[in-house]
């Protein structure tokens, strides 16, 4: 089942950016951080935390994908009502407006929707190099006017560069022989605790 509406959107869509780079760490490990929900206070505590309703962010953990979103501090940013289904409505203050989207489908495809249109993100390994990843980033453009304002409203280069950059760091420290296993919690960390979950699947349990 789907996680959201796909008739809601627009058939205007324009392919405007597509960009691949080689960045540091696995390709799980991109997941894992794309999924990671506690991160977003630590490594874009000074873009995207401060634009976005950390309180209102939502994890839907469904069969083969996972859904998560959040409301905007600044309603005038965020999707209006009818762009999208009436279960991303608060009923009881309509006035809370959809930030965006993030939808992601196993093993490596992220489909990020924003009022001004869609990022895809594929996380691709590289062959006998674990430690790097072939990120491969599109943009399709349903706003051309909002899209203009896609890195000052929605951050978007300065989240992707935050998030390589830790990737880039948590490379580092596995290298170090001080590196030791982080903390874990499933209960807080749904999204990554079901890509966890997703993999062992895949390789343990039989159909």
């Amino acid at each position: 089942m789907p996680t959201f509406s796909f008739s809601s959107i627009p058939d205007n869509r324009v392919p405007i950016k597509n960009k691949e780079e080689v960045v540091d760490g696995n390709w799980k490990q991109h997941v894992r951080n794309y999924l990671d929900y506690f991160h977003i206070k630590g490594i874009h505590a000074k873009s995207f935390a401060k634009v976005v309703d950390i309180n209102s962010y939502r994890t839907e953990c469904n069969p083969h994908s996972v859904l998560q979103w959040a409301y905007t501090k600044d309603p005038a940013h965020g999707f209006e009502p009818h762009e999208l289904p009436r279960r991303f409505q608060d009923l009881n203050h309509l006035e809370k407006r959809v930030y965006a989207l993030w939808d992601f489908i196993p093993p490596n495809f992220a489909s990020n929707h924003y009022p001004w249109g869609y990022s895809i993100n594929v996380w691709m390994p590289i062959k006998n190099n674990p430690i790097q990843t072939r990120l491969y980033r599109y943009h399709y453009v349903t706003d051309m006017e909002k899209y203009e304002k896609k890195d000052e409203i929605w951050k978007d280069n300065e989240v992707n560069l935050e998030d390589i950059d830790a990737m880039r760091e948590a490379l580092r420290g596995a290298k170090s022989r001080f590196a030791r296993r982080g903390p874990f919690s499933p209960d807080k960390e749904q999204a990554a605790h079901w890509f966890h979950r997703w993999i062992y699947k895949m390789m343990f349990e039989k159909y």
